[in-house]
């Protein structure tokens, strides 16, 4: 049984919930067809006490941060020569392109590839500088005044007469552990946004956070185009110090996902290894209410990579790099500490994990070393046998047909 005390080290005032697996067959005997079954249903637990947590004050804020707007539109006259791609959206990689004349040009990206124009996300490759921003001596300045870790830093620019949907950006918010700020540059009288029913006309020089998961629109109904500097960050402790003392409360005791500082990963890549049976809801991002896709198993292996990194490889194709946090518990590259994995090497109960602002949700997973021992004659399909494969050799391309071969 997972207890409480089997969790990673929590600041004071997190809820949380332990989810107890059961197992439907022997780890080792059948390691390929278990089932989970949740004991205790998320979605039908007493509610949660909420009166204690205090409200984010508004849907947004002026932050304590003054930057020179002057020296940030002077570099644009340089940067105004590269090509400035559409906004995208992020799918498991570049997702949609806006077709609106709403243009991104990426100071920070995944990979420091400067085609990214979306917010990144979960997968294989970390945050990175683009080479742009070896042109913006200001903006950088901007940058080292914000106290957290960065994600995407991207100059947006929409143009006169473009208008968005209302949407909301998924997960894009201090519940989540991160965290959307604005450095309006270029802007005018016809330049909006409506964020949850308020209308904001930001001004250069001024930086401001809003929490963009909520519904929210930009238009530009001007004649000039309209930039700001949109900086995504990790929310750690260090960002507080820019809020106004009005937000105190709510970062002290509001429903907020704090990162912690990643620390080395002890020892080789190697010795991490594992192949995981775990609730397909952590990999799709499922809430933990939706007891449905935390009850169905996928198979993952835990693969070192060529330069002694570690890599989540799911048997449904999904791929992410894991970064350590501490104590044997990973991060996805790309993400915030919304969703961790305990790997049993670190010397704890092998668990996946998701936050929700103080909410933590344990689900207990099944691991075992990996199996190099591999005979495809006990294998009951040719799918199998890929699958069986590609976990011995992830290099080898299988095919599963029989290729003439005797069955």
């Amino acid at each position: 049984m997972l207890l409480l005390s089997d969790l990673p080290t929590l600041p004071a005032g997190h809820r949380q919930w332990v989810v107890q697996a059961h197992l439907d067959a022997a780890i080792d005997e059948d390691f390929d067809r278990l089932d989970f079954t949740l004991v205790e249903s998320l979605a039908d637990r007493e509610e949660e006490d909420v009166s204690q947590l205090a409200p984010m004050p508004a849907a947004a804020t002026r932050l304590n941060v003054m930057y020179d707007q002057e020296a940030l539109r002077a570099e644009l006259n340089v940067l105004q020569v590269a090509t400035w791609p559409r906004q995208s959206t992020y799918r498991d990689g570049i997702g949609v392109r806006a077709e609106i004349d709403w243009r991104s040009l990426s100071l920070r990206s995944l990979g420091g590839h400067a085609d990214r124009t979306d917010p990144g996300g979960p997968g294989m490759e970390e945050f990175a500088d683009t080479t742009a921003r070896l042109l913006v001596g200001a903006a950088s300045r901007l940058l080292d005044q914000v106290p957290s870790p960065k994600r995407a830093v991207r100059y947006m620019a929409l143009g006169p007469g473009a208008e968005s949907n209302i949407h909301a950006d998924t997960k894009c918010g201090p519940r989540w552990g991160v965290a959307r700020l604005h450095a309006p540059v270029v802007t005018s009288d016809g330049a909006v946004l409506m964020l949850d029913g308020t209308e904001y006309q930001w001004q250069p020089g001024q930086l401001w956070f809003g929490d963009f998961s909520r519904p929210h629109k930009v238009a530009n109904l001007g004649h000039e185009v309209r930039i700001h500097l949109v900086i995504d960050v990790l929310v750690t402790a260090e960002i507080t110090s820019i809020f106004p003392s009005a937000w105190a409360n709510y970062l002290d005791s509001g429903d907020v996902l704090y990162n912690r500082r990643p620390e080395p990963r002890p020892g080789p890549a190697e010795d991490w290894s594992c192949e995981l049976a775990l609730p397909a809801g952590f990999l799709t991002g499922a809430d933990p209410a939706d007891v449905a896709a935390w009850e169905e198993t996928v198979r993952a292996d835990v693969r070192p990579l060529p330069d002694d990194g570690l890599a989540l490889v799911a048997e449904t194709g999904q791929r992410v790099r894991l970064v350590h946090v501490r104590s044997g518990e990973f991060r996805y590259a790309g993400w915030s500490e919304e969703r961790t994995v305990v790997l049993p090497a670190g010397g704890q109960p092998p668990m996946v994990i998701v936050r929700d602002g103080r909410s933590v949700f344990a689900f207990t997973m099944v691991a075992r070393p990996p199996q190099k021992d591999v005979r495809l004659t006990d294998v009951p399909s040719m799918d199998a046998a890929a699958r069986a494969v590609a976990r011995v050799a992830p290099g080898l391309d299988v095919d599963t047909r029989r290729n003439g071969l005797p069955g």
